[in-house]
């Protein structure tokens, strides 16, 4: 599942909700985000997420309030030109099938 786009995207994933994924990124050329917010709200991604902006705007995951974000193979941060965002906060969760959280360079 990708959110990208030329114009500001995001999901929202909340009271419960909960996304199935093979592989994901949040990229593009414009602020796109993803919010994982709740008790028992999901994102599980049996793949790679990536977290990459090429442009000159920030991309961003926020990960709260008991939300879940699952990745099987890890998760690349990336940009060239910005500071894109993981913000895990009030009992925010993050799992890493392979424990990786790491940058595109490896």
């Amino acid at each position: 599942m990708t959110i990208s786009g030329g114009m500001s995207n995001s999901l929202v994933i909340c009271d419960g909700g909960e996304v199935d994924s093979d592989g994901g990124a949040i990229t593009g050329d414009a602020s796109n985000s993803v919010v994982v917010t709740g008790a028992g709200s999901v994102w599980n991604d049996t793949g790679g997420l990536t977290l990459d902006n090429s442009s000159d705007s920030a991309d961003s995951l926020v990960i709260s309030n008991g939300g879940q974000v699952i990745v099987g193979d890890g998760l690349v941060l990336g940009g060239d030109y910005v500071s894109n965002s993981l913000v895990i906060a009030s009992a925010g969760r993050l799992v890493t099938g392979n424990g990786t959280i790491g940058d595109e360079g490896g």
